[in-house]
Formats: structure tokens, C-alpha cells, sequence
């Protein structure tokens, strides 16, 4: 799955981009196998789960972890509002707006792009992507960005427009996409 495409794709040394980052599972785990050379952007749009995240960073004594708190998009600067399942803000959603049979919370975030969250970075030797639907429009606001990407992985749901969408673009930018398990496909540079 996506903890063996980690651990296939990251050496010490290396970039990581943690796109969706959530409470930082793989955060932490990337930064691991980058090691204190390497270097981890993680990005996650919700304060409550940021917090979470920045507190999984310090108790791991992790010091080459940058933590981006914005919602990815095609366009920087824009305040958006974050639908999230009040009981499971991990699927917390630009896109989605109403969750089934759940209490809703709206929160106010604002937008960064790919681009301008890892502007700094040279380079980008593997990148995980889970957006809750929004990854199309991330990609949209990635195209110098993806251009110095190696291999990333993302979701992509059968029958979910936004799926193909999102699978169209990465494949334009270059990127063989194989299959990694269930929704998960992986791209790399041929």
C-alpha cells in the first residue's frame, strides 16, 4: 500500500511532500526513512488536526518537518470553508459538503497551491496525496511543482469524475500511473 510505496520511494536525504497530511502517520514515518538531512512538507488544512500534527512532529523529536496549514487549491490567498464530519474530522473536505447521517462542522481556511507551498524545494522525490476529492484542483495549482516531482501516490475512486480527472492530469504532467491497492495509484517518471 502506501507505506510500502514510502518505504520503496524515500531514502535519507530525500524530499517528501505530505499533501492531506492529517494527524502526520505518514508525516512521521516519511521523515523517518528521509531521515535529518532529508526533508518533509506536510500539509493539512484543519486547525484542530494541525494541532494534532505538530504535536506528533515534536514528540518525535522530528526537525525536518514543515507543516503547511492551508487548504490546496488552483488559486493561493482564497478563504474557503472545510465541511468535516464532526466525529471524524480526518475526512474533513473542500469539496464534500454534507456528510451522511453525521453532524457537519464548517470551518474557514484559507488556500495555498503546491506550487507556492514547495517553491522552496528543489526537488520532490515522492509526494502522498489524499484531498477528500480536492486533488484535481491541487494538481491544477501543482504544474512547476510536478515537474520536479519523482513519483507521488493518490486516491482514485471508480466512478468518481474527480478520479479520472485527477488521473488525467497527473498523466499529462508525464507520469506513468500503475495501480497500488484499492483506490490508490501510484505515478512515477518513466
Amino acid at each position: 500500500g502506501v507505506y510500502g510505496a514510502l518505504k520503496k520511494h524515500l531514502r535519507p536525504g530525500m524530499t517528501f511532500v505530505d499533501a492531506g497530511a492529517n494527524i502526520g502517520f505518514f508525516t512521521v514515518l516519511g521523515a523517518g526513512l528521509v531521515g535529518p538531512q532529508g526533508r518533509v512538507l506536510a500539509v493539512e488544512m484543519m486547525p484542530v488536526t494541525a494541532a494534532v500534527l505538530r504535536r506528533h512532529i515534536a514528540d518525535n523529536h522530528l526537525t525536518n518537518v514543515e507543516v503547511v496549514e492551508k487548504a490546496l487549491s488552483d488559486r493561493p490567498g482564497q478563504e474557503v470553508i472545510a465541511h468535516t464530519p464532526r466525529l471524524h474530522a480526518g475526512q474533513a473536505s473542500i469539496v464534500v459538503e454534507t456528510f451522511e447521517g453525521d453532524d457537519t462542522v464548517e470551518v474557514r481556511v484559507m488556500t495555498s497551491t503546491l506550487d507556492e507551498a514547495a517553491a522552496h524545494l528543489p526537488r520532490i522525490d515522492f509526494m502522498k496525496v489524499d484531498l477528500e476529492g480536492a486533488e484535481t484542483s491541487a494538481f491544477d495549482g501543482a504544474k512547476a511543482m510536478l515537474a520536479r516531482t519523482t513519483a507521488l501516490v493518490f486516491e482514485s475512486r471508480p466512478g468518481d469524475p474527480g478520479g479520472a480527472e485527477a488521473m488525467a492530469r497527473i498523466a499529462a504532467a508525464g507520469f506513468t500511473l500503475t495501480s497500488l491497492d484499492g483506490y490508490n495509484v501510484l505515478a512515477t517518471r518513466a
